[in-house]
């Protein structure tokens, strides 16, 4: 992962700078980083960061300018601003744009936004399944295990044996990258939920195997987990409202 910082601010970068390290440290990331004063800099072809922390005044080009000539280019990192005038956020709107931070930047501001990012890259990566083939938790509607093993059901019908895996510590695995343990051998990909319910979820269009006809699925949430699994949810949906 690379996270780039620009802003025409020598003080500004290096508190942005030291925020970043802070996160990267607590929670044993590995990230390059890197920082530039010069616009310029991340137009240049290709931008190979992954986030992209951006000023918006900037002079003669500024954040919001560099944020739609990206846009047109199709997929880009994924952006947070930081401004000393929050009446710009509206401007800065887009689908790439996760966050906003005022300067001086404070660290729980920023790394609730890092947060989400981190979570939405790692989400698209790849892997590769016992079988051989390869996948990405986007993919992934929910995890189902019985004795000790446990299947992936994709959203194409496809369900994937993911091996022998430990509930617990699968889930807790998971958990930071959006997805919630509803009952001892349960796990949901939040992404996927349409509805939620005190004592259920739905997942819309999901075909009960590979080529089959969409259909809704209705998973129960276990009793001990149900406040658990709400509140979890529930700030699921507040870090990514963007993207639900």
């Amino acid at each position: 992962m690379k996270i780039i910082i620009c802003d025409d601010q020598i003080s500004d970068i290096q508190e942005l700078k030291k925020l970043c390290e802070r996160y990267l440290r607590e929670n044993d990331i590995e990230a390059e980083l890197e920082t530039t004063t010069h616009p310029q800099d991340v137009l240049a072809e290709p931008l190979d960061a992954d986030i992209l922390i951006l000023d918006i005044e900037m002079g003669a080009i500024n954040g919001i300018d560099i944020k739609n000539q990206l846009a047109r280019r199709g997929a880009g990192p994924l952006i947070i601003f930081a401004t000393s005038h929050m009446y710009n956020v509206l401007r800065a709107f887009n689908v790439n744009v996760i966050g906003f931070v005022s300067k001086p930047p404070q660290y729980d501001d920023l790394a609730g936004f890092l947060d989400t990012g981190v979570n939405l890259i790692f989400a698209n990566k790849s892997f590769t399944y016992p079988d051989g083939s390869s996948g990405c938790l986007d993919e992934i509607v929910w995890i189902e295990a019985d004795t000790g093993y446990a299947d992936a059901h994709l959203r194409d019908g496809r369900v994937k044996n993911i091996g022998k895996q430990k509930v617990g510590a699968l889930a807790a695995k998971l958990e930071p990258l959006g997805f919630i343990c509803i009952s001892r051998g349960q796990i949901v990909n939040c992404k996927h939920i349409s509805s939620f319910y005190d004592d259920r979820i739905l997942l819309k269009n999901v075909p009960e195997k590979s080529g089959g006809k969409p259909s809704d699925k209705v998973l129960l949430i276990s009793r001990r987990r149900r406040k658990e699994c709400l509140e979890k949810y529930t700030a699921y949906c507040m870090r990514t409202q963007k993207y639900i």
